[in-house]
């Protein structure tokens, strides 16, 4: 029975198998899914580089203009104060005029820094709308010497001194607000907050060293109660800090100004934040022009460069063995017959034969002719120059020496001082009468021999 029973058996198991293997699908290939590296995402999404290049960029171009500012004239006040006293030297004895020079110079130096400086302090905008203020009627005009002191060279000082201690709190202020707006909007931005998370040391650096963070005072003249209106619209009103490379400036630089139109705002002047160093620069340079520099130069340097010397002839030049003869006018005196002029001609040709009648103008013809006068110049042949073989030597320019200058003032000076000196002594020993030298010298009594021999 058992026999009879199994191959019935393993014909139903192979057949229920070979039919799940027939109704079976065939399962399609997996796709070729690329995961995207994560480590390429982030540096792609946070840039902690970027704002380290950009901020040691800026840095060295505002370092290279401080520098530039410098060294442009070094010191500008001691040279001018230097200059000045050469000059007052130079009008010795006149104690009155050179007493009132120097209290003019003094004045107007103590004056300097609290006055407007429009040459260096300001940009073009910044003057414009300064000229433009009192005409606007923007400002109380009890209020204009305060805005003339806030364009002037030391407010930039001082206001560069504050820039780098506000800078850098206004940036991480900024960096703090941008990272909240970026996890707080609809649209939360995770990877924007990360990079300004991260690059929150590099603002505050920048702000440190080169400025540029901008504080808007428009609520501030709100509550005060101060509307200010340009035209008939609102204006806008921030200031900009500076910071320690920050070229100089002035405070009135530093206002940002702008007119509210619609609701947006349209700048008119963009403020630039001043340094303390580079208003320090400036403020030295408005002193310097207050009591006589003409900006421009050195004080000390000569007022006329030196002439540049003639270039040497080449050595193929025979300009000079081509010249023509010259006539040369000869007056000669004779004792026996009295006076005559001749012209003696200087020539390289053979003397003339003997017995040929004296050439007209002659010492024996006793007629004068008249000279001609040859210029080499025009007769000399011109002379072909390689540019290839010959190097022309380039003319020297000598720099002025103010150590000369200032000893060769001096050597004036003391002569001055010294005849002077001679002068009053020798007035105060003759009892106030002229000295021999200032009396007129008596006519002399006898002719000279030269008309002596002339009336014999």
């Amino acid at each position: 029975m058992e026999s009879r029973l199994r191959p019935y058996t393993t014909a139903g198991i192979a057949l229920v198998g070979a039919s799940v293997i027939a109704l079976s699908p065939v399962a399609p290939p997996l796709p070729d899914v690329k995961v995207a590296n994560p480590s390429v995402q982030l540096s792609a999404a946070v840039d902690p580089f970027t704002p380290w290049v950009d901020l040691l960029g800026q840095a060295e171009t505002n370092l290279t203009g401080l520098a530039d500012g410098w060294a442009e004239a070094p010191f500008p006040v001691l040279q001018q104060v230097i200059v000045n006293q050469l000059g007052y030297l130079s009008e010795l004895p006149n104690f009155e005029a050179i007493a009132g020079q120097l209290l003019t110079n003094l004045q107007a130096g103590f004056e300097a820094p609290f006055a407007p400086d429009l040459v260096g302090s300001l940009d073009p905008a910044h003057v414009a709308l300064f000229d433009l203020l009192p005409l606007l009627d923007v400002l109380p005009a009890d209020l204009q010497p305060l805005i003339d002191f806030s364009a002037s060279p030391l407010s930039g000082v001082l206001l560069g001194l504050v820039g780098p201690v506000i800078g850098p709190v206004l940036a991480l202020a900024a960096s703090v607000q941008s990272i909240v707006g970026n996890l707080t909007s609809e649209a939360p931005d995770p990877e924007a907050a990360l990079n300004t998370l991260i690059n929150v040391p590099a603002a505050m650096a920048d702000a440190f060293l080169n400025g540029g963070q901008t504080l808007d005072l428009t609520p501030v003249l709100s509550a005060v109660g101060l509307e200010l209106e340009a035209l008939g619209f609102p204006l806008a009103v921030g200031i900009t800090f500076g910071g320690l490379l920050s070229p100089g400036g002035s405070i009135f630089n530093a206002l940002d100004l702008g007119l509210v139109i619609g609701g947006e705002t349209s700048t008119l002047a963009a403020g630039v934040g001043p340094g303390a160093i580079g208003s320090l620069i400036n403020l030295s340079k408005a002193i310097a022009r207050a009591i006589g520099w003409d900006g421009t130069g050195n004080p000390l340097e000569a007022d006329d460069a030196p002439p540049s010397p003639a270039l040497p002839r080449s050595a193929d030049d025979t300009s000079l063995l081509k010249a023509s003869t010259t006539s040369i006018t000869v007056t000669e005196t004779s004792t026996g017959t009295g006076t005559g002029t001749g012209t003696e001609e200087v020539t390289s040709g053979d003397p003339a034969p003997e017995g040929a009648p004296a050439p007209e103008g002659s010492a024996e013809s006793g007629t004068p002719a008249p000279v001609e006068q040859v210029n080499a110049d025009e007769t000399a042949a011109p002379v072909d120059q390689d540019n290839g073989d010959e190097t022309v030597a380039k003319p020297v320019t000598k720099k002025p020496n103010p150590g000369a200058k200032i000893a060769g003032a001096l050597k004036a000076t003391g002569d001055n001082l010294r005849a002077a000196a001679n002068d009053l002594g020798k007035r105060l020993t003759n009892g106030g009468k002229k000295t021999p030298k200032e009396q007129k010298a008596p006519a002399a009594d006898k002719a000279s021999p030269s008309e002596k021999s002339a009336s014999e």
